[in-house]
């Protein structure tokens, strides 16, 4: 967890023997070990609703992205030509007849 080698601990054993004394020490280090389980527990209830929460919002990402894709590929209704609006032949037409008759 601390990344401390077999030595490292033995230094730090020495110590915490040095200022809380053989008396006290395997209540201190039961006390100790305790406060990090708990830390430990409490990181991985933290974790744990970290990642419900991320998989909700994927999901809702999900339905939201399926959402958008269904609504662009609905089939529009297909646009009706303006009934007073004449086809371009029509108007080629009516150009030759008058220029035919000046």
């Amino acid at each position: 967890m601390f990344n401390m080698g077999f030595g490292e601990m033995i230094v730090v054993g020495v110590i915490a023997l040095i200022f809380i004394g053989p008396k006290q020490l395997p209540e201190v280090a039961r006390t100790l070990a305790k406060m990090i389980n708990e830390i430990k527990r409490a990181l991985g209830d933290v974790t744990n609703s970290f990642k419900q929460n991320r998989a909700q919002v994927d999901d809702w990402m999900k339905d939201l992205s399926t959402q958008i894709a269904n609504a662009t590929q609905e089939e529009k209704p297909p646009v009706s030509p303006d009934p007073h609006s004449q086809p371009m032949e029509s108007i080629t037409e009516n150009k030759e007849k008058d220029e035919k008759k000046s």
